[in-house]
């Protein structure tokens, strides 16, 4: 018999907004694949391990454009059982008018059943709060158990 594999794939067309000088969960409301209904979206993303194992976060976050100022910093972080993980960090370096920022990434960790991860990001600029661009090919996550 064929195992369901373990996992979701979820992304978002909702230009969800990156709030200035916070740090903001993002919430992929689109199920594209979770047979197994381990997220639970609204306030924000969160995924359920169901079982104990090695699971791999990919994500792919693009912001709409914007004019960029020097120094502003975006990070984004993964959240797996309360404890915060750093996935990357962007700084751009200097004013650049209407450009696309992608980050994009993958983490591993171990989780128990019953543990969550979710993500989120963190946007330290000094100009005004910033969205993600409202493109479901463009916003995703995936996670699954290896």
């Amino acid at each position: 018999m064929r195992r369901i594999p373990v996992g979701a794939i979820y992304n978002s067309n909702a230009g969800q907004t990156i709030v200035k000088g916070a740090s903001t969960v993002i919430n992929f409301e689109d199920k594209v694949y979770d047979p197994l209904n381990l997220v639970s979206v609204g306030g924000g993303w969160i995924f359920t391990a169901p079982e104990y194992g090695l699971y791999s976060l990919n994500y792919n976050l693009k912001l709409a454009p914007f004019t960029s100022v020097a120094n502003e910093v975006f990070t984004v972080l993964a959240t797996f059982n309360s404890v915060a993980n750093e996935l990357a960090t962007y700084i751009t370096e200097v004013a650049v008018a209407s450009t696309y920022f992608a980050l994009n990434g993958s983490i591993e960790r171990i989780l128990l059943p019953s543990q969550t991860c979710y993500l989120s990001m963190f946007y330290g600029g000094a100009v005004a709060d910033r969205a993600l661009i409202n493109a479901a090919n463009s916003v995703y996550i995936s996670i699954f158990k290896k």
